[in-house]
């Protein structure tokens, strides 16, 4: 379609949406007789769906559970992690009545336990789960790979020497009273008892050792590598987990703060109390997730092809073959400007499967297929060129509203090969679920503005059915181009 009217541009423009790629249209110069051509067209664009594999998860969240999708099929979600250990760490003496100095009552722990602490999860909150806990046996050694959901924690530890610690829960943390949960201070959590003698060698060590205690790496090597976590019993429920420690508790003297004297109780007995040193896992150290999707099921949906699907964590997104050799052939607008080029994916209603069903996610990443590895792995963001994002509006629509660049650029690098072989998939995009993290920044006119700081990869459960497959619907890749019709503007 051509249109010679200036103000049909602009609206045109303005449907489309634009980013700092348009540039300067320069109307205010042009002479006043008509001189700009517009040419509106929409091109088939092909989608499938295609298997994610493991992706980069190096994420603060540690997922533990297991749930059944009717669709989907099975999901379980493990972790192992390191725990950090504080710089120069000593635990306290025990308590000598002369000197008046140190503060235990006998030089042992009175217990050891895990704690999982949560404030979200995904799922049935009263279904119930059983979790093992297993002690590290090697050491975990810093490498990309470690932080791809398909990690196999059993490379670290024999798991027929039993679990070290296990519990029973439910997400609503059913043993706790209602008073409690009303609490401002409330936070739920799963409490694993461990062997004592886990807590007596830490401190033996402590004792004996105290090089072991100088920093995360001396201690995770010569005193307690880290644990794993996985549940065994129960599907229904997924924790994201955002606390996890070992507490190593002992008892102690009331002392008096002025003169170091043991208080009394009012009976006359020496008052003592619990205290614990915490080993936690913070961003000093590593935590690593381990998903399992059921294989068959994922496979099955890949060949559907009348539509496609965005499946996380770790399972299925969405390929798009952009059609740049059709837009360069196409001799209607062969030297005409490329303005703006807009993308939408439609989704369909996700089917009512109860109150646990997935959601749609929020945010989409558009990115070539050759850049996912190294756009995660290198903590980049979107430059609007390779890479864009699209939140899901109220009628389920991700939309890119202008990748002009991502086609001129793609243009180029086509006209550039000439004779030589492009990379099979060198035209092809890749739709990925993703979490969005965010701050916000005046810009240069003062006023207040969002910045993505971060993207990572969508770990909790979610789905989203889109329009398109090689037998569906077709998405149309809409574009607008402009042209000067006097020869002193250029060609046509």
């Amino acid at each position: 379609m051509k249109v010679k009217y200036l103000w049909a541009i602009l609206i045109a423009l303005s449907f489309f949406g634009c980013d700092d790629s348009t540039g300067s249209l320069g109307l205010g110069i042009l002479p006043d007789k008509d001189k700009i051509e517009i040419i509106s067209k929409n091109y088939d664009t092909s989608t499938k769906s295609i298997l994610s594999g493991p992706v980069y998860a190096r994420t603060d969240i540690a997922y533990l559970g297991r749930y059944n999708d009717k669709d989907f099929g099975s999901f379980e979600a493990s972790f192992m992690t390191q725990l950090n250990c504080l710089d120069s760490l000593v635990f306290p003496e025990v308590y000598d009545r002369e000197t008046k100095k140190g503060l235990l009552v006998k030089d042992e722990t009175h217990s050891t336990e895990i704690i999982l602490a949560y404030t979200t999860f995904f799922g049935d909150s009263i279904v119930p789960n059983h979790v093992n806990i297993y002690k590290l046996d090697e050491f975990i050694e810093e490498s990309s790979e470690i932080h791809y959901t398909n990690i196999d924690p059993y490379a670290y530890f024999n798991k027929s020497k039993g679990a070290l610690g296990q519990a029973t829960f439910t997400a609503a943390n059913l043993s706790v009273s209602q008073e409690i949960k009303n609490s401002p201070y409330y936070k739920p959590t799963i409490k694993i008892s461990l062997p004592k003698e886990v807590g007596e060698d830490i401190l033996k060590k402590n004792r004996e050792h105290k090089e072991y205690f100088y920093n995360n790496d001396i201690f995770q090597k010569e005193v307690f590598k880290g644990i794993y976590a996985e549940v065994d019993q129960g599907r229904g429920t997924i924790l994201y987990l955002d606390h996890v420690a070992l507490n190593v508790s002992f008892e102690r003297y009331v002392l008096d703060e002025k003169t170091n004297e043991i208080l009394q109780t009012y009976d006359k007995k020496d008052s003592t109390t619990i205290s614990m040193i915490s080993f936690v896992n913070t961003k000093e150290v590593f935590q690593l997730n381990r998903f399992q999707n059921d294989q068959a099921v994922l496979d099955a949906k890949v060949a559907e092809n009348k539509h496609t699907y965005i499946k996380s964590p770790a399972g299925i997104f969405t390929e798009i073959a952009l059609p740049i050799d059709e837009i360069k052939n196409d001799d209607e607008i062969k030297n005409d400007t490329i303005n703006s080029v807009k993308l939408q994916f439609d989704s369909y209603v996700n089917e009512d499967k109860g109150v646990f069903t997935m959601k749609k996610p929020q945010n989409l990443l558009m990115i070539r297929k050759s850049e996912i590895k190294s756009f995660f792995e290198e903590n980049k963001v979107t430059d609007n060129i390779t890479s864009y994002i699209a939140q899901i509006n109220n009628n389920g629509q991700y939309i890119f509203p202008n990748i002009s660049r991502l086609i001129n650029t793609l243009s180029d690098e086509k006209a550039a090969a000439e004779s030589k072989e492009l990379a099979e998939d060198w035209n092809h995009m890749v739709l990925i679920p993703v979490i969005l993290d965010i701050t916000k920044e005046q810009d240069m006119y003062g006023q207040e503005a969002q910045v993505i700081i971060k993207i990572r990869h969508s770990l909790r459960p979610e789905y989203a059915k889109l329009k398109g497959g090689m037998l569906g619907d077709k998405i149309k890749l809409d574009m607008i181009f402009t042209s000067f019709n006097d020869p002193s503007f250029g060609p046509h």
